[in-house]
């Protein structure tokens, strides 16, 4: 589920609320105690993803929002790839933080680009890109280590918005990074080829 933009983002539609973040927080958490009930009826777990541009572009915000909901039913889907645009923390003390909430990982990877442009004030301008699994600012091996630390044992899923490479290509070489950086972690490694 996706929580509500900040009142400067024109995520999830064309022009920004303008409202502030405490007034979009409060509604956000309204908004979820309902969202928990609902999935505690049907015995599911709704997830809000760490986000750029969200009121739970973090964990600290996410944790934050959740609190003293049942973890049973509501969590939380920690992106390594978002929190470099918006929201970084170190991530083995951000996983602690969610503690029983981290519900899902996504492991993508992005990095931040000097432009030749100048604010203004004559400052830089930097933007941000998507960046191939290996190549982005954010250590995959680290963020894999700190997933073992704290016990993870379910699923990744794996978004490259990268383009550098042909999806094929891109999508062979990112499942042999992960086989490989996983086994570096400590995880254990299946091959699903041999896998019956």
């Amino acid at each position: 589920m996706n929580v509500l933009p900040l009142g400067n983002s024109n995520m999830g539609g064309p022009e920004p609320t303008g409202l502030p973040y405490p007034e979009l927080f409060a509604a956000t958490r309204e908004h979820y105690e309902w969202v928990a009930s609902r999935a505690a009826h049907h015995g599911v777990k709704a997830l809000v993803e760490l986000h750029h541009g969200t009121v739970t572009a973090s964990a600290s915000s996410a944790r934050r929002l959740l609190e003293g909901l049942d973890p049973r039913h509501v969590g939380v889907i920690h992106d390594l790839g978002n929190l470099l645009i918006e929201g970084w923390e170190s991530p083995l003390p951000a996983l602690q933080l969610l503690g029983p909430y981290l519900a899902h990982v996504h492991v993508k990877n992005a990095r931040w680009v000097r432009t030749d442009s100048k604010d203004e004030s004559g400052a830089a301008v930097w933007v941000n890109e998507w960046a191939p699994l290996a190549e982005g600012q954010a250590s995959v091996l680290a963020y894999f280590r700190a997933l073992a630390d704290v016990g993870y044992d379910s699923w990744v899923t794996l978004e490259d918005f990268s383009t550098e490479l042909p999806l094929e290509e891109r999508t062979a070489s990112n499942l042999a990074y992960v086989r490989k950086t996983a086994a570096l972690a400590g995880f254990a490694v299946v091959d699903p080829a041999s896998a019956s």
